[in-house]
């Protein structure tokens, strides 16, 4: 059985319009290289389908569909990240200890520098750590929505890969929500999880 090549790409919402190697331009040509046959992006359906992109990050917007619509790839919406993922109440002290370890997350990724770091094991593992600090102090409603977003992202990225078997399929995401879609689509026997470099 053929299996579904897949990599996900780790991206860096605002950090991109900053002065690293991994901006905007960098990414598209990632993409426009890479060539994949699919290119999942984070966007709701409904937005994707109106070409309503003003609440679609940052790098969806200025990056990944300009670079898609302008070759043969075919743009894939996974789904929309939620305002309440991983946020704790504005008063309290857990909102500090969150806006802390995003600040970390933060120099984690700015420090990484190019794409190849920011989507190596050792960052995304670091990361992950993180975004399990964040998790486990964000409190249930925070925490619901993060993980009811990624399981949305799971989903679509698994029928996306169902019902399109053999392609190769790059999937952006944004990098603290790379580890925990690795670990779930390392568990697919229909998945070959590889780097985007290697797709």
């Amino acid at each position: 059985m053929t299996k579904t090549r897949l990599a996900l790409l780790g991206t860096l919402a605002e950090l991109h319009t900053q002065p690293i190697r991994y901006d905007l331009a960098e990414l598209a040509r990632i993409v426009s290289e890479t060539q994949p046959d699919l290119l999942g992006v984070e966007i709701a359906r409904d937005e994707f389908e109106r070409g309503d992109l003003a609440t679609a990050p940052l790098e969806v917007r200025e990056a990944l569909i300009p670079i898609a619509r302008r070759s043969d790839t075919v743009i894939a919406p996974i789904g929309a990240a939620s305002s309440n993922e991983l946020r704790a109440p504005q008063s309290s002290v857990r909102a500090g200890v969150i806006r802390a370890l995003d600040a970390m997350l933060n120099g984690l990724q700015r420090t990484a520098n190019d794409a190849r770091h920011v989507n190596s094991a050792m960052v995304s593992h670091a990361c992950g750590i993180i975004c399990s600090m964040e998790e486990l102090t964000c409190g249930a409603r925070g925490r619901h929505a993060w993980e009811e977003t990624n399981a949305t992202m799971l989903s679509n990225i698994i029928a996306m890969a169902q019902r399109d078997p053999s392609t190769r399929i790059l999937v952006a995401v944004q990098c603290r929500r790379k580890h925990w879609l690795q670990a779930k689509l390392r568990k697919s026997t229909d998945i070959e999880l590889v780097n985007y470099w290697e797709l």
